[in-house]
């Protein structure tokens, strides 16, 4: 799988090109610093459009092999943990 960005909208989210972080970025940026609100057409990770108010955008990420490989890891780790957390001791 590639890199990708996933783009936070409340409690939606989608995966984006990592190439329009920029867009986002200045686009947001615009948001908060002058009120100005934009329509945004980015690139799904399936090469659909997906559009976007700057408004509605609560954050972003980026996800790569590194970051995804991380997160197994520490599943892994947390659901060996898991047990200990719920003995009543």
């Amino acid at each position: 799988m590639t890199d990708f960005l996933v783009v936070y909208e409340g409690d939606l989210h989608a995966r984006v090109s990592t190439e329009d972080e920029a867009t986002i970025d200045a686009a947001v940026r615009r948001q908060i610093t002058t009120g100005q609100d934009e329509l945004l057409v980015l690139t799904g990770v399936d090469g659909q459009p997906y559009k976007v108010r700057a408004s509605r955008i609560t954050g972003w990420t980026a996800s790569t092999e590194d970051t995804r490989r991380f997160n197994r890891e520490l599943d892994v780790e947390l659901k060996q943990e898991r047990p200990a957390w719920d003995r009543d001791d």
